[in-house]
């Protein structure tokens, strides 16, 4: 079947193709991508979508009249199909946009997330809505010099704990986005095809940390976590870690806590039959990405989880409609925080490598200046 899309280009000019098999994927505290295709026919000059396949140009934007969610044209791949022309598009959702501003101003010390939010859409046509309220948070090194998805994604979304998504240029601000006890899934019930993916690769139960060092180099403050399941994996120690915005045990120990990995990551994915048959007094199933229900598999194993991410059909009902589940515990904000803490910690431990390295080159100079010129090691001209 086709359908109707709305495009407008970097002019201001816009017009609507007849299109087929438009798919949107949403995922968790990402950009949502579109993809769909649609025919010119090249022997016909009135052929309404000939417009449109002028308009496959950077800049365009287009629109999905169901959701009202525009996208930025990416990929268009035209192939001639005798006397037709078939587009094959992609296209990115527009907060993507925010990676065309590069914030060169920073923050230092503690900031509220509003302040930081502030310098982060400073200058473009992005808006923010804060849900609740957040702490505010102390930076070791300066926060900024980057562009803006990137600080928003790779370090606030971290730092302060949140989650977030997308209305066009709004970005949405939580604790936690979606819903609980939102639906009920039953293999071959309401829905069918669920494959599963375990990774035990990274699983933890142990782990030290420090806190703020004091002018000595030593911790004002430590802590040591093991985790109940211990009894089950066995001690398996994780990095150990170090807050240099921490000076309270308590505090130090829920972020121990946070860093470890105590259970397996699991992933299910499945294509659904029938989202709207009524199990268990759900009906119908509330299905959005970042809400959170129960999935009983093919050995009747009941397992809460979380919609992380999700391909749709808007304009038509299909049966090979994908969603990509994680258990409850699996979040993406902690990984994307604990990646982006490795990458710093390897940043800090590489700088100093770097200095004792020159420093160990300036000795060798000087010895050989002390050697060979007679000059002695710490002369004031090096």
């Amino acid at each position: 079947m086709d359908y109707i899309l709305q495009l407008k280009n970097a002019h201001g000019d816009e017009t609507a193709i007849t299109a087929y098999d438009v798919a949107v994927t949403d995922s968790m505290n990402n950009f949502s991508t579109l993809g769909f295709g649609f025919l010119v026919n090249n022997m016909d000059q009135s052929d309404p979508n000939k417009v449109g396949a002028d308009m496959m140009i950077p800049g365009t934007i287009i629109t999905v009249p169901e959701t009202g969610q525009q996208y930025r044209l990416l990929i268009s791949n035209p192939a001639s199909v005798g006397n037709m022309r078939n587009y094959t598009v992609s296209a990115i959702h527009v907060s993507k946009k925010l990676h065309d501003h590069y914030v060169r101003s920073v923050l230092t010390g503690t900031q509220s997330l509003k302040t930081c939010m502030d310098l982060i859409i400073k200058n473009t046509q992005f808006t923010y809505v804060i849900d609740g309220s957040f702490a505010n948070y102390t930076f070791s090194e300066n926060f900024g010099k980057g562009f803006a998805n990137e600080l928003l994604m790779q370090n606030l979304a971290g730092d302060f704990g949140f989650e977030y998504y997308f209305d066009n240029y709004v970005i949405h601000i939580a604790k936690k986005i979606g819903k609980s006890n939102a639906f009920v899934f039953v293999d071959n019930v309401n829905c069918s095809k669920i494959s599963e993916n375990n990774n035990y690769e990274n699983v933890t139960t142990h782990i030290i940390g420090e806190g703020k060092l004091d002018d000595n180099n030593n911790p004002v403050v430590t802590a040591e976590y093991t985790s109940p399941n211990a009894d089950v994996w066995g001690m398996i120690d994780a990095q150990p870690q170090q807050y240099d915005n921490i000076t309270d045990k308590n505090t130090l120990l829920a972020k121990l806590k946070a860093a470890i990995t105590d259970y397996p990551d699991i992933q299910y994915t499945m294509e659904y039959v029938d989202f709207k048959k009524q199990l268990d007094g759900f009906n119908p199933n509330d299905i959005a990405v970042g809400n959170s229900g129960w999935l009983r598999d093919r050995f009747g194993v009941d397992v809460e989880v979380r919609i992380n991410s999700m391909t749709k059909y808007p304009q038509e009902k299909r049966s090979d409609e994908t969603i990509t589940f994680g258990n409850k515990l699996f979040d993406p904000v902690v990984w994307e925080t604990a990646t982006r803490k490795a990458y710093d910690s390897n940043v800090k431990l590489g700088n100093t490598l770097t200095k004792k390295v020159q420093t160990a080159n300036d000795t060798a100079q000087l010895a050989y200046n002390s050697r060979v010129y007679g000059e002695k090691v710490g002369d004031s001209d090096y």
